[in-house]
This record gives structure tokens, C-alpha cells and sequence, in this order.
């Protein structure tokens, strides 16, 4: 009778490599699948900048900016001073200091109305399409003389200067590029593109890549599978944390870089904070992913709690398939 064969003790290194691997491309997967859906989805865009509006530290500084806006394009005193009487023309300073102490706060005020909001929304919508127009290459008169992308606040200018009561004569003299954000520069147009190009692919393909090295390191771990699998499932885990970690330490770089007052950092972090809050989603399905897969290998595992937790009734198999599948049904991370 002849012994049967034994079996291959399979590549525990090549394996362990494999994963470390396919981990590494797992962080940079979940930063592409954010910066694609982010930065070049309409939808998304306008429902982040809703709610970045939203945030009383951005209202603050974007209220400020409107009022400088305002009075940094037009020459509030002269103006003031003729429709005055010659004799109270003197109060027209005076009259044009308190005007723009009141500025941000008639700029609050139209920053809290549903009418502003569907401006705001009506702004980033465009400004957005005109970004995806540029970056899709446009025609050749918006990529070489039109090409910066603006954010354009002047209707806004102009509800609040209404609003501060100086009258339509001011209200006409505001220009019509000021209150205008620079989302894209023309300069910046041919980096943009390229990034673009990168951008929509490279999350595609890190994914496919990230499942077969992992599918590779399973397959080669032999009678080891099931530690594999579970080896993929805390890689899962552990992008999922260096992503969330990138993001704290990045956001603190990039909130002193970007704030050069230090009353701004607070409305600087609010904006990082939720123009990243779609990568905690991310990264935290990520996590939730790992965490199934980990617990389908250990249910399928032979210790007495596995046993007792699958009930003894379905195959050590069986839960790692049910795992996987709730896995896969519960997290659209790569989508």
C-alpha cells in the first residue's frame, strides 16, 4: 500500500512578500479611488463644497474675503461723499468705516440665506464642469487663452453690497472679475491634464493589481491558505490605518503651509477635514473589508472557538466563502 504523497509546504516567504506588496499598492489605491471620485465628480464636488459652506469657521473667512472684495474694487468713501450735501460730505469717512466694519456681517447674513446657497452651488457646479472641460482638453480657445478655471463669486459681491444699503450706483460699479477664485491656473493647464490621465486609470489598476498579488500569495501559501487569507485581511487593515494616519499628518502640513494667519488655520483644517472626509470613508472600508476576511479565516480555522462559533454544522470552506461574499457585498471601496 503506498504512503500517501505529502503535501507541498508551500512559499512563506514569496507569500509574505507578496503581501507586504500588495499592502503598499493598497495605500496608494485608496488615495487614487479618493482623489478620482473628489476631484472629478460633479456630484461629489458640489456635495463637499455644500457642506465645507456650511462650517462656521469657513463662513467666517469667506465672509471676510467678500467684505475685502468689496471695498478693495470700489472706492466706497468717494462715493459716499457725492451724494452727500457739500456741508456733511466730511462724514462720508467716517460713514465708509462703519460700512466696512459692517461688511462681514451683512456677508454672514447672505452666507446663511437659501438664495446664497443655490449661488454657491450654481459657482462650484460650473466651475467644476469648466475644470472637466480643461483637463478633457477642451477646444483650442479655452486651453490657450481661457484657460484658468475660477470660482466666481461676483454675484455674491454684489447681493452684498445691496444688502450693506449704500445704494444700486455702488452696486453697479463693482467689476465684473472681481470676487473670481482661481481653481486652475492656464500655466498649470498641461501638469493638470497629465493628472487627470492618471487619476481616472490608476485606480483600476491598483486594484487589479492589489487583488492578484494577494489572490498570488494565497495561491502559493499551499496548505497555508487559510493564514494567507488572513494575512490579506490584516494588509486590508493595515492600509486602510496608514491612509487614515497620511491624512492627519497631511492635513497638519498642509494647513500651515496654506494658512498664513493663524486665524485661518481653523477654517483651513475644516476644509481639509471635509474635503477628506470621502478617503475616511474609503480607508475605513478598507478596514471593514480586512476585518470579514480575517474573521472568515479564523472561523474556518480548527480551533475549539471557531468550531463552536460556526456551529459545527458548515464547513471550515464554506465560512470562508460566506465571509468573502458579505465582504464583497458590503463595501464598494474600489468602485
Amino acid at each position: 500500500m503506498s504512503e500517501a504523497s505529502p503535501q507541498k509546504p508551500g512559499h512563506p516567504k514569496l507569500v509574505a512578500l507578496l503581501v507586504v506588496i500588495g499592502t503598499l499598492i493598497a495605500v496608494i489605491g485608496i488615495f487614487s479611488i479618493w482623489a478620482n471620485r473628489q476631484a472629478l465628480n460633479t456630484d461629489n464636488w458640489v456635495s463637499t463644497s455644500d457642506k465645507i459652506l456650511q462650517d462656521p469657521d469657513v463662513q467666517q473667512q469667506l465672509s471676510d474675503y467678500i467684505a475685502a472684495e468689496i471695498f478693495a474694487n470700489v472706492n466706497v468713501q468717494e462715493d459716499i461723499a457725492g451724494e452727500l450735501p457739500p456741508r456733511l460730505a466730511p462724514l462720508a469717512a467716517p460713514i465708509a468705516g462703519g460700512l466696512e466694519q459692517l461688511a462681514p456681517q451683512a456677508t454672514e447674513r447672505a452666507l446663511e440665506s437659501s438664495q446664497f446657497e443655490t449661488v454657491w452651488r450654481d459657482a462650484n457646479r460650473a466651475a467644476h464642469l469648466a475644470l472637466l472641460k480643461v483637463l478633457d482638453g477642451g477646444s483650442a480657445d479655452l486651453s490657450t487663452t481661457n484657460g484658468a478655471v475660477v470660482l466666481n463669486l461676483n454675484s455674491l459681491l454684489t447681493q452684498v453690497t445691496s444688502q450693506i444699503g449704500v445704494g444700486s450706483k455702488l452696486t453697479a460699479k463693482i467689476p465684473p472679475d472681481a470676487g473670481q477664485i482661481t481653481v486652475l491656473k492656464a500655466d498649470e493647464l498641461s501638469a493638470a491634464q497629465d493628472g487627470a490621465q492618471v487619476v481616472r486609470g490608476l485606480p483600476i489598476v491598483l486594484t487589479l493589481l492589489v487583488a492578484l498579488l494577494y489572490g498570488l500569495a494565497i495561491f502559493l501559501a499551499g496548505p497555508r491558505r487559510r493564514e494567507a487569507l488572513r494575512s490579506v485581511g490584516i494588509g486590508f487593515v493595515v492600509a486602510g490605518v496608514v491612509a487614515l494616519v497620511a491624512r492627519g499628518i497631511g492635513g497638519h502640513s498642509l494647513v500651515d503651509a496654506l494658512a498664513t494667519k493663524q486665524a485661518a488655520e481653523p477654517a483651513a483644517q475644516a476644509v481639509w477635514n471635509i474635503g477628506t472626509s470621502l478617503l475616511v470613508t474609503i480607508a475605513t472600508s478598507a478596514i471593514t473589508f480586512g476585518i470579514l476576511l480575517f474573521l472568515g479565516a479564523w472561523l474556518a480555522g480548527p480551533t475549539r472557538l471557531a468550531t463552536r462559533a460556526r456551529g459545527g454544522r458548515l464547513r471550515p470552506t464554506s465560512v470562508t466563502v460566506r465571509c468573502w461574499l458579505v465582504a464583497l457585498r458590503s463595501q464598494r471601496f474600489w468602485s
